[in-house]
C-alpha cells in the first residue's frame, strides 16, 4: 500500500498489475499509513486527520478530525491549524492503534473493525515531533521516535525536546 500528496491510498495488486484506490478521507497530503489486519488498515494525514478504512470499501468508515489538538501548550505560538499526524502504529491483529504528532501526545485508539468505529482511551505525554511508531509483537510495549523536527523538514523546532526513542509499557503492573 502506498499514500501521498494527492490524498488517496493506493492497494497494489502486483500479480494482476492492478490497483485499488481509496479516496474522500482527507482533505491533504496522507503522511501515515499502517495495517491493522489483512481488511482493514488506517491513515493520518496534514489535515489531522485520522481515517480507518475496509478494502472492501471505496470510503472511509470512520473519520476522526484535529485528532491531535491545536491548542496543546507544546505548540503555543504556531496558529490554529490541525496538528499533522505524523506517524501511525497498529499491533498487528489487534484493536489498538497509536498515532503519533507534535501536540505532546501519544495518542492510543481503540479500533473496531466490525462497527467501523475509533475511539480514543489514552494520551501518553511526549514532548517533540513523534515522527515513527512500532510495537513489540507481544503488543506489550509502544517505541514512539521522537525528534526536535518533523522528519519530512524542518516545519517547526521544538529546542526542549530530545531525539531518541521513547518506550511506553502498556501492561504496567
Amino acid at each position: 500500500m502506498t499514500a501521498g500528496g494527492d490524498r488517496s491510498v493506493r492497494l497494489w495488486k502486483v500479480v494482476e498489475e492492478s490497483q485499488l484506490v481509496f479516496d474522500n478521507g482527507h482533505t491533504a497530503s496522507i503522511d501515515a499509513l499502517t495495517m491493522i489486519d489483512e481488511e482493514n488498515f488506517l491513515t493520518g494525514g496534514s489535515d489531522g486527520t485520522l481515517c480507518l478504512w475496509n478494502t472492501g470499501k471505496k470510503r472511509a468508515s470512520a473519520r476522526h478530525t484535529d485528532v491531535h489538538s491545536a491548542t496543546s501548550k507544546a505548540t503555543e505560538g504556531w496558529g490554529s491549524e490541525p496538528r499533522w499526524v505524523n506517524a501511525l502504529g497498529s499491533v498487528r491483529s489487534s484493536d489498538l492503534v497509536a498515532s503519533g504528532s507534535c501536540d505532546g501526545n501519544l495518542n492510543f485508539w481503540h479500533c473496531d473493525v466490525k462497527k467501523g468505529s475509533l475511539n480514543h482511551c489514552l494520551a501518553v505525554p511526549m514532548e517533540g515531533f513523534i515522527n515513527g511508531i512500532a510495537f513489540g509483537k507481544s503488543g506489550r510495549f509502544a517505541a514512539a521516535a521522537v525528534g526536535q523536527e518533523h522528519r519530512l523538514g524542518r516545519w517547526g523546532v521544538q529546542k526542549r525536546a530530545r531525539n531518541g526513542l521513547h518506550l511506553v509499557d502498556l501492561q504496567p503492573e
